[in-house]
């Protein structure tokens, strides 16, 4: 049995996840960022002194293999409440989650042990910290933003890169508050796994937001494992704007110390529909050609110790919207584990 632990947030997890969930073998540990702070789950952390549950909610519903009609139609499928209403935008499993969170004995962890259970979850899925935080980022301009849906609505792309990313402790009207601490169960799973992937995902609403959680970057330095990076397909406004292949794993690793084992990325092109769509967004496709540039020494798939993994991943909807294909990952996650690259 093969131990993969994952780091991410937000759909792109949800992406790696579903892939994984179909590859025999693996024990399989989702570690997730608890710095959300948009949508569904901004308004439940804030009305009911919680932890975000959307990503949490994304990576059960990946790894659910639960073939009973009923709770896949509750539980499982993508629609939220209409209306503008109390309820309006929430997903049914998000209330669950925060009622779980409440009255369990166990609260937010004893939440997620009972979604799993009742969707048949293949592995398990952790809270990087149990801490409450918001996001923090200072941009090169000097500017500081707090809260990670306000750092992520990219209104920020006129002040340069970010150039700082740090958590604070939601206030809580409390004088001694306590460090943020990770959540040991997720620091051992990262230490005892055979492959820890890190992404997809943005890089710093959904990625880093794990790795300045004290220990974890030790955590990632430390590891026997092997440490692969996923790409993103898409710049992002106001956080990756101008980043190509090489700034998005070098920040990663400027973060946590070292260097990572293996890069993988996109190298399909997406539509002119879709390049179109992103354009009226401020993001472009993450361009790889400094990856094998012939000036950088590049032997043997390598670049700099690194190996690289480019592949079509590409996944494109009708409406122009881009995601990594999730069986396509999953089989180079495969070949990682099996020493087939």
């Amino acid at each position: 049995m093969t131990h993969v632990a994952t780091i991410g947030g937000g759909s792109g997890q949800y992406v790696l996840l579903s892939g994984l969930r179909e590859v025999p073998a693996l024990e399989i540990t989702a570690i997730v960022s608890t710095a959300d702070s948009g949508g569904s789950s901004g308004v439940l952390r804030t009305e009911r002194d919680i932890l975000p549950v959307g990503d949490f909610r994304r990576c059960l519903a990946a790894l659910a293999t639960t073939e009973d009609e009923d709770l896949r139609f509750f539980f499982l499928e993508e629609g939220r409440f209409d209306g503008d209403g109390p309820l309006a935008q929430h997903p049914l499993m998000n209330l669950a989650l925060a009622y779980a969170a409440e009255k369990d004995p166990g609260r937010f962890l004893g939440a997620i042990q009972r979604m799993e259970r009742l969707l048949k979850v293949r592995g398990h899925v952790f809270p990087v910290t149990l801490a409450k935080v918001d996001l923090c980022a200072e941009f090169a301009n000097g500017e500081i933003v707090r809260g990670e849906h306000l750092i992520d609505t990219g209104k920020h792309a006129g002040t340069g890169r970010i150039a700082r990313l740090w958590l604070e402790r939601r206030p809580d009207g409390k004088k001694d508050r306590k460090q943020i601490m990770p959540f040991k169960t997720a620091l051992s799973a990262i230490r005892r796994a055979d492959v820890v992937i890190v992404g997809p995902g943005d890089l710093f609403t959904s990625i880093l937001p794990n790795v300045v959680v004290p220990h974890v970057a030790e955590a990632l330095r430390v590891m026997k494992g092997k440490l692969v990076f996923v790409t993103s397909i898409m710049t992002k406004r106001g956080e990756t704007s101008g980043f190509d292949a090489v700034d998005f794993f070098k920040e990663f690793e400027k973060c946590i110390g070292r260097r990572v084992d293996y890069v993988v990325c996109n190298t399909a092109t997406p539509s002119e529909k879709a390049i179109a769509r992103y354009a009226a967004e401020g993001a472009e496709p993450v361009n790889t050609l400094r990856l094998f540039e012939p000036a950088i020494g590049r032997e043997g798939g390598l670049y700099g110790g690194r190996k690289l993994m480019p592949t079509d991943l590409l996944f494109e909807e009708p409406s122009g919207f881009t995601r990594h294909h999730s069986e396509k990952l999953a089989h180079v996650v495969y070949r990682i584990i099996h020493g087939l690259l």
